[in-house]
């Protein structure tokens, strides 16, 4: 009956596997031996592998220096099966019958298929060339200062920087745990999700150059923001490890979960209403995109009125 050896890493991925259809064999640093072990804690003769007549695997440890375990048990024989773990110096393997029954083959995900198209140099370079585009105007428009072409170059350099930084360390990952890096896949799903959001701001300033309602539209648009991550770091970890959807999905609410948390708790606790440095919105937006009807001076005078008026009271409140 053949045997499958199986060498493991130290997080138990299969690194390779060797099939012997000998009843009888010898795993070992000797390159004689029926499996070579190319560990120099491994014996020359290291253990000896045989099947009895029942069909069962058994192990025995020809007196090596560093001995032999089983699921962590040091043993000088033992009878082992295809869930017993063994190791020798520091090389971990598995020993089972090669006609011993497989894993239910899995269904092909049809969400790979959709992966795959994001695995393209030139959707990754047109990404990449909408994402330039985009920023400069922003940058542009977005100035009341004069603008210069050096100093472009250096916000889009340091924000493709930043950009790179999350597929780079998925893909490191990935190959750590001998997976493919899929580093275009990466690239692409991050830079699909900076245009949308720099896309969606834009239709947020169209609506905050129409609509008074300031404080809804800044909640969708944070709420956009946050979706647009967590979508593309569920994607970011669907690619690069192949999870379960329970421990993706576990990891995912972890990790936003504690942004969450650090971006929130410090405005329950602060009381103090006043900003030191407020943000200053200095997009300019021509007169052509504004669809509603525009205040009189009349009605902004009042409401600037009132505004100074609410002010003061709460300065006197302090």
């Amino acid at each position: 009956m053949a045997v499958v050896i199986e060498l493991l890493s130290r997080n138990n991925q299969v690194l390779s596997h060797q099939v012997l259809g000998l009843s009888s064999a010898t795993l070992g640093r000797a390159f004689s031996c029926d499996k070579h072990i190319d560990d120099p804690y491994v014996c020359a003769q290291h253990l000896n592998i045989s099947i009895d007549e029942s069909g069962a695997i058994n192990i025995q440890d020809n007196d090596s220096v560093n001995g032999v375990r089983v699921n962590g048990k040091v043993v000088s024989e033992a009878q082992v099966n295809a869930d017993d773990i063994i190791t020798v110096g520091r090389s971990r393997f598995r020993i089972f019958a090669a006609d011993s029954s497989l894993a239910p083959t899995k269904k092909l995900n049809p969400m790979e298929e959709y992966i795959d198209r994001f695995a393209k140099r030139r959707f990754f370079f047109s990404l990449l060339i909408a994402l330039t585009i985009l920023t400069t105007i922003d940058s542009y428009f977005g100035t009341f200062s004069k603008f210069e072409v050096s100093s472009l170059i250096a916000s889009i350099g340091g924000m493709l920087l930043v950009v790179c930084i999350v597929p780079f360390i998925f893909a490191l990952l990935s190959i750590l745990n001998k997976k493919d890096a899929r580093l275009i896949t990466q690239f692409n799903l991050v830079l699909v999700s900076v245009v949308s959001v720099l896309l969606f701001s834009y239709l947020i300033k169209f609506l905050l150059f129409n609509f008074d309602k300031t404080s809804l539209v800044v909640s969708v648009e944070t709420l956009f923001t946050w979706g647009c991550s967590i979508v593309v770091f569920w994607l970011a970890l669907y690619v690069a490890f192949h999870q379960s959807n329970r421990k993706r999905n576990a990891i995912v609410f972890a990790v936003f979960g504690a942004l969450a948390c650090a971006k929130l708790l410090p405005g329950f606790f602060d009381e103090n209403n006043y900003i030191e440095n407020p943000n200053a919105n200095a997009f300019i937006i021509s007169p052509i995109f504004l669809i509603s009807k525009p205040e009189s001076t009349q009605d902004f005078v009042s409401s600037a009125e009132a505004l100074f008026v609410k002010a003061e009271q709460e300065s006197d409140d302090l």
